[in-house]
């Protein structure tokens, strides 16, 4: 009786496709968290129901203060693993994958 959402290489992208913020770091990890919370919340989701994540981050120096704005927005509470990795373009400084288990809505 639940549904799950799996919400796969959300990053620092606007409206129109295009990276957001090139270069700085924390505006591009809080646009990625307003990026996963709009996709949660079109599915009547907050970030209580994500069960688990894992965070890609392109330089390891940046883990710290990610771990704070998470912190901070909430999103936290459930497994997250946060690793060392290219992320899908070369302007993007991290990307997050999610999966969420929801109650079906009737």
């Amino acid at each position: 009786n639940r549904v799950a959402l799996h919400i796969s290489g959300t990053a620092s992208v606007d409206e129109q496709g295009r990276t957001a913020h090139v270069g700085d770091f924390d505006a591009q990890a809080d646009r990625m968290l307003v990026n996963i919370s709009a996709l949660l919340e079109r599915q009547g989701a907050p970030f209580g129901d994500v069960v688990s994540a894992i965070t890609y981050l392109k330089d390891p120096a940046d883990a710290t203060r990610l771990r704070r704005k998470l912190e901070e927005a909430g999103f936290h509470g459930f497994p997250h693993a946060l690793v060392e990795a290219e992320v899908c373009r070369p302007d993007l400084l991290c990307e997050t994958e999610a999966f969420a288990v929801l109650p079906v809505r009737g």
